[in-house]
């Protein structure tokens, strides 16, 4: 790839990933939302005895949520370091 077309395609490559991360951060918190509407019903899903089943699906979204939090922003400090 020419040198000129790479510089080119580095700030169109890192407005992508800022944007992908902006994306991520929204699904966060929406996710984040869902994880505390389910962490209130666990009194009532105690009645039923399936706690412990609630409770690692809520680890287990809250874990997934983080990773991709994580991921995201490697790639945009990545996308940010090549370009700077």
């Amino acid at each position: 790839m020419p040198e000129n077309l790479a510089s080119n395609l580095q700030p169109e490559l890192l407005r992508r990933a800022q944007d992908a991360l902006m994306v991520a951060s929204r699904m966060g918190c929406a996710m984040k939302d869902l994880v505390g509407r389910v962490e209130d019903d666990l009194a009532l899903a105690d009645q039923y005895g399936i706690v412990c089943a609630m409770q690692a699906c809520i680890d287990a979204l809250e874990n997934a949520v983080q990773n991709t939090l994580d991921e995201m922003g490697g790639l945009v400090k990545r996308a940010e370091v090549n370009h700077g």
